[in-house]
């Protein structure tokens, strides 16, 4: 099989939710995924929603060797850290991912590893950036309402919920 093939097989599974197909499907072409970022990356996702926390986080481990650059990939350690409440780790993961490029999954992740720690005040932090990087975005409106609103800042987040609400409609 060549690996054209294989990656839109894997891809076609994942789609599915067929992860025990992927799984067998790297098993069995092993040689052609190892030096392959994008087949590892999603053997390591295939892992993490088989919940094998452990076992995505070594996976994804090796998409970064792969692709140092590539902020998914660290994407995918942090939030394979996350599920194993290994927050110290995460943060560093997530914040890393972010480093290579700023999008509301790692963000939201990261505000949430910080909460976990307990660090109210950083998990905050990591919002407000992102507005202030975005100040436009509905989402990350929405996802700071529901921050704020986990803590207990009820009026704070009917604000900035409404601030979401304004900018979903234009």
């Amino acid at each position: 099989m060549q690996k054209a093939q294989l990656q839109s097989k894997v891809k076609d599974e994942m789609r599915k939710h067929r992860w025990g197909a992927v799984s067998l499907l790297v098993a069995k072409h092993q040689a052609l995924v190892d030096d392959d970022y994008e087949l590892t990356w999603n053997f390591g996702w295939t892992l993490f929603s088989e919940k094998k926390f452990h076992l995505a986080e070594m996976v994804f481990q090796k998409a970064v060797a792969l692709d140092p650059n590539n902020s998914t990939a660290y994407f995918g350690i942090g939030m394979s850290q996350l599920k194993q409440e290994l927050f110290p780790d995460a943060i560093e993961s997530l914040t890393r991912s972010l480093g290579l490029k700023d999008y509301q999954l790692a963000r939201q992740s990261l505000a949430l590893a910080y909460m976990k720690e307990g660090d109210l005040k950083k998990a905050e932090a990591v919002h407000r950036e992102g507005l202030e990087l975005k100040p436009q975005s509905y989402q990350r409106w929405k996802h700071y309402s529901d921050f704020l609103s986990d803590i207990g800042r009820d009026q704070d987040s009917q604000e900035a919920l409404k601030r979401s609400r304004e900018l979903r409609v234009h």
